[in-house]
């Protein structure tokens, strides 16, 4: 089935926060053209992923990353007030992998191959935790020799009514020398629910997890803490798109992402998307993918 990617371009546009302007990420064209491609791929596609070349999560308040803008909260409340579901974020340059529940039911799922090594090499650090209700798992405890790791998303919308993404997540630590053992598994549903599947870490995040919800650190979020792990067989994808740290197929989505964990999301947001996705650039240029 169809399943709709827009690549946004975090760097080209960004303006950092001055004394009488505030920061962006996106630049206000850049966003536009965001907001008209989420209106017409919600018709399109039950899945809209939004890939990042940089973290989403606030907790990142870096100048490369997207905290302290109002850009994601803008994007945010455009698909709220237009009805808009079936969003998620990918994202690299962490130098770490990480989930994180950005909005109720909204998953970011952040991995990056470069310079994996635990601090200082991690990006979002743990002193920029400015929301720790939002961090569903990462992978700051899994030590500084988890050098090698990737992912994979697959984009399954051949049964109407169960739709779904699975991301799975891998490490040269806890996946074994084959890569064959996930480190967590996610499973997003219809009504932005999700649930953590599976994967050699899934004690550990559910457990954290649950003290969070228990502490009322997380009011928004819709997780229900489940079990047993589940495979699903990677689909072959076709027209893949090379862009710096993602690999992504209209079907399968391969993320060569972040640090040291693997991962497996089923989400079943809507993926809309249309043959064009894009942005309009400030000058007025428009450039489509």
């Amino acid at each position: 089935g169809p399943a709709c990617v827009f690549v946004m371009d975090t760097r080209g546009f960004r303006r950092e926060k001055t004394a009488t302007e505030e920061k962006l990420v996106l630049g206000e064209g850049q966003i536009n053209q965001v907001k008209s491609w989420l209106v017409r791929s919600h018709a399109v596609c039950p899945f809209k992923i939004l890939a990042s070349p940089v973290p989403v999560t606030p907790n990142y308040s870096h100048e490369e990353g997207w905290g302290g803008s109002n850009d994601l909260e803008e994007i945010l409340a455009f698909a709220d007030d237009n009805a808009i579901d079936g969003i998620v974020f990918i994202s690299g340059d962490s130098h770490m992998q990480g989930v994180y529940e950005i909005a109720p039911g909204i998953l970011e799922v952040s991995s990056s191959p470069a310079s994996a090594q635990g601090v200082p090499f991690q990006t979002i650090g743990m002193e920029e935790k400015l929301d720790k209700g939002q961090v569903v798992w990462e992978q700051t405890a899994m030590g500084s020799h988890c050098s090698e790791q990737w992912g994979t998303v697959e984009v399954d919308t051949s049964v109407v009514g169960q739709e779904k993404i699975v991301v799975e997540l891998y490490s040269n630590c806890g996946s074994g020398e084959d890569f064959s053992t996930p480190l967590l598994e996610i499973k997003i549903t219809e009504g932005k629910d999700w649930v953590i599947t599976g994967g050699s870490q899934r004690d550990l995040a559910v457990a954290q997890s649950a003290s969070e919800i228990a502490a009322g650190s997380v009011p928004l979020r819709t997780q229900k803490l489940g079990g047993g792990a589940s495979f699903v067989p990677m689909m072959s994808g076709t027209a893949w798109i090379i862009v710096p740290l993602f690999t992504l197929v209209p079907i399968s989505i391969v993320l060569a992402c972040c640090p040291c964990v693997k991962r497996r999301i089923d989400a079943k947001h809507g993926v809309g998307g249309v043959e064009g996705g894009g942005w309009q650039r400030e000058d007025g240029e428009i450039q489509m993918f």
